[in-house]
């Protein structure tokens, strides 16, 4: 998660076009429905905003995380190249091979040019070979054919374990309640930043792991992370591009006491987060300098334009 939030931080540019916030209404619509009500952490993508962006390749090249990778090679090897996929919706959940409950998997939806031809075509000269998956034919690729993807519509596909496959199917078919069967997760949804090429949305179980890995410098300082979060019911988060990568995260408490102590609890460790910085970087730009924090009712916000380095 951290070189794939590092690449954000590099490559994001601010998107006001309405086409584009109905584009990611669609996708995220068909989320909400397909994938598993056991998801935690859920990220939206517009890979053809970031594209537009120059030096997008050097810097994916430079950052981009091994999951996200092997993700890239797998679907490659079926021919959806990196240039073919517009939106990506990714999730993370509480998923064991059976497709419910312990262990972590990634999963997701991608929507692009892509067909079930060419797919097939591609498929057959690499020789990977079409598994039968629910109602649907697939294809496994990966590592150990972990990652299998199937068209579920017109140039939508999804992809994941096969057990995580099948819970995406139930859900769209009905048989099984899907992610937006969570009201609180569904509100969450809607407020986020629409507007913005990269947004998500989290849960407490998954915060300590997400913010420790994502934030720059945070995963260095010596921190209960889930003592952090104690009082933290989930988080919101977009990342722009203006002078500078800008991020903004609203994390969401369960009482406005516990805001407070949550807004002191950040303030102490950014003020922690520079002394470290300071004494083992001392020659680079900290990203966490320009950070801001404020507190209104149960939500704090924080902001902060990432300092970036040029090396």
């Amino acid at each position: 998660m951290l070189s794939r939030l590092i690449v954000t931080l590099a490559t994001v540019t601010v998107i006001c076009a309405s086409v584009h916030v109905i584009e990611a209404q669609e996708i995220i619509e068909e989320a909400l429905q397909a994938l598993p009500a056991q998801t935690q952490h859920l990220e939206y993508s517009s890979l053809a905003k970031l594209r537009e962006l120059p030096g997008y390749e050097a810097l994916q090249q430079r950052y981009l995380g091994a999951p996200l990778r092997d993700l890239q090679k797998s679907l490659a090897k079926l021919g959806i190249m990196d240039t073919d996929v517009d939106e990506l919706v990714l999730g993370w959940g509480s998923l064991n091979e059976q497709g419910r409950g312990g262990g972590s998997a990634l999963y997701g939806l991608a929507l692009g040019r892509f067909t079930a031809e060419e797919i097939a075509k591609v498929a057959t000269v690499n020789s990977v070979k079409s598994t039968r998956i629910g109602h649907l034919d697939a294809y496994c690729v990966g590592r150990q054919n972990e990652i299998c993807v199937a068209l579920v519509a017109d140039s939508l596909g999804a992809f994941g374990s096969p057990q995580v496959l099948l819970e995406i199917m139930a859900a769209r078919s009905g048989a099984v309640q899907g992610l937006g069967s969570k009201p609180d997760f569904a509100t969450l949804v809607s407020e986020a930043k629409f507007e913005a090429p990269i947004w998500g949305v989290t849960e407490r179980p998954a915060l300590a792991g997400w913010l420790s890995a994502a934030m720059p410098g945070m995963n260095k300082v010596p921190f209960d992370w889930s003592q952090l979060f104690a009082g933290v019911t989930n988080l919101i988060y977009s990342v722009d591009l203006g002078d500078k990568p800008h991020l903004e995260m609203q994390f969401k408490c369960m009482s406005e006491s516990a805001a407070n102590s949550f807004y002191q609890l950040l303030d102490s460790l950014r003020i922690l987060q520079r002394m470290t910085w300071q004494a083992r970087n001392p020659d680079l730009p900290n990203p966490l300098k320009g950070m801001e924090l404020h507190s209104s009712g149960d939500r704090v916000e924080l902001r902060l334009d990432v300092a970036v380095s040029a090396n």
